[in-house]
């Protein structure tokens, strides 16, 4: 297992995450934002919080060495976790980054604009939290095992 892969792998998607929190931000502002834009705001902070604990897990010698994890796989299964998650958070941040696009291109129509581009990729967003929320409960439950 090497520590340094995990960590590099965790802080890289915290990034990703940090980035369309920004996106999501300037989205959500308004009272009318659609309620998927909220859960995915929430779930990404709650992704965060689960990377900074892999990232500190990751750093312990006592649970990188742990025979058990050795044995069984454990840090190659959560690097194979982790690059689902990784990709998973690149599609996202490149479609709501071509949804912003749109916006700012638009004037006067930029409200109809959002609103026509966010539909259109409405099952592709609500797909890709789906991934994220998987992930995320998966490295919740390998934070579990890890510390028992």
């Amino acid at each position: 297992m090497d520590p340094l892969s995990v960590t590099a792998s965790s802080i890289a998607i915290a990034t990703i995450c940090s980035q369309v929190i920004t996106i999501l931000s300037k989205w959500i502002s308004g009272r009318h934002a659609d309620q998927i834009l909220h859960t995915l705001n929430r779930e990404l902070g709650l992704l965060s919080t689960t990377l900074t604990s892999i990232t500190a897990l990751s750093q312990r010698p006592d649970v990188i060495f742990a025979p058990a994890h050795e044995e069984d796989g454990f840090w190659n299964n959560v690097n194979l976790v982790l690059r689902s998650c990784k990709s998973t958070m690149r599609l996202l941040r490149r479609l709501l980054r071509d949804i912003s696009a749109g916006i700012e291109a638009g004037s006067i129509w930029r409200r109809s604009i959002a609103h026509i581009l966010f539909q259109g990729k409405k099952s592709d967003i609500a797909e890709l939290l789906r991934d994220i929320q998987s992930s995320k409960a998966t490295l919740q439950i390998a934070l579990q095992c890890a510390t028992m």
